[in-house]
C-alpha cells in the first residue's frame, strides 16, 4: 500500500516521493505508525511545521506506540529542544518500560542534552544487551560520551556498524558525531554527506542543534555540506 511505498522511498532516500506516499496514507485514514514516520521524515528533511503536526497527531492517535514515543522525541530534538525531547521516553521508561530502541534513544537524546551520566547509564545497558547493530551503536557513542576515541574505534572495529550506516541515516549521523569528537574530521564529513545524499538534510539539526558536530563549525568543507543540505531540502520542499 501507499505507505509501505513510502517507507521504501524513504529508506532510497527518494524523501519528495516518501512524503507524498505518507501523506496521502494519512489522509486515507492510515494509523498512527504512519502519521509518526511522516513526521519523522518531515523532520529529516527539515520542514519542521509539518514534523511537529504529524508528531503531535501520531502520539495522540496512538500513545502506546513505541515509534510514536520516538519520533516525538526525535522531532522535539531535531527542532531544537533538548531537554523536551527526553520527556516522551522518559515517561515512557517510568512507567511500563521500554525496548532497545526507545533505550538506545533516550540514551543518545540524554547525551545532546548533557546528561553524561543518565546516557553512559542508559547506552551502557543497551551495549551490553546482544541486541545486534542496536547494541554496537550504543557501545560506539556510549565510548563518545565516556570520551574515549580507543574504545569508539575498538566498537567499530569490531562490529558490522560502518557496513550497516552505509544505508540507515541515524547511523550515519551519530557515527558522524562520533568521528567529529575524537578528532576525524574528514571521517565525520564523509559521512554526514552521505547522510545528505541520502535525504537527511535537516541542516539547522547539524549546524547549530547537535553539540557533537560543533568541533565541525568553522571547517569550510563543513559550510559547504551545510549549503549542499539546504539546496537538498529546497529541491524535497519544491
Amino acid at each position: 500500500g501507499l505507505a509501505m511505498k513510502g517507507v521504501i522511498e524513504w529508506k532510497r532516500g527518494d524523501m519528495p516521493g516518501a512524503i507524498r506516499s505518507l501523506r496521502q496514507a494519512v489522509e486515507l485514514g492510515a494509523g498512527g505508525d504512519t502519521s509518526a514516520l511522516l513526521g519523522y521524515v518531515c523532520a529529516q528533511v527539515g520542514t519542521m511545521t509539518e514534523a511537529r503536526r504529524y508528531a503531535a497527531q501520531a502520539i495522540s492517535v496512538d500513545p502506546g506506540l513505541w515509534l510514536c514515543r520516538v519520533v516525538l522525541a526525535a522531532v522535539t530534538l531535531m527542532d531544537g529542544d533538548l531537554d523536551g525531547a527526553l520527556l516522551p521516553l522518559r515517561a515512557a521508561g517510568d512507567s511500563a518500560g521500554i525496548g532497545p530502541i526507545e533505550k538506545m534513544w533516550l540514551g543518545i537524546l540524554a547525551a545532546y542534552a548533557g546528561r553524561r551520566d543518565e546516557a553512559i547509564r542508559v547506552l551502557g545497558e543497551v551495549g551490553g544487551a546482544r541486541a545486534g547493530g542496536i547494541s554496537a551503536m550504543c557501545a560506539a557513542f556510549g565510548a563518545v560520551v565516556q570520551r574515549d576515541p580507543e574504545g569508539f574505534r575498538r566498537v567499530l572495529a569490531d562490529s558490522p556498524l560502518l557496513e550497516l550506516a552505509k544505508q540507515d541515516k541515524e547511523f550515519l549521523w551519530w557515527l558522524a558525531d562520533g568521528f567529529a569528537c575524537i578528532g576525524d574530521t574528514g571521517e565525520a564529513l564523509r559521512l554526514l554527506e552521505k547522510a545528505i545524499d541520502l535525504g537527511f538534510t535537516n541542516h539547522r539539526l547539524w549546524s547549530e542543534v547537535d553539540p557533537f558536530l560543533t568541533p565541525l563549525g568553522g571547517d569550510r568543507r563543513f559550510q559547504a555540506l551545510m549549503n549542499k543540505a539546504r539546496d537538498k531540502q529546497r529541491e524535497s520542499e519544491g
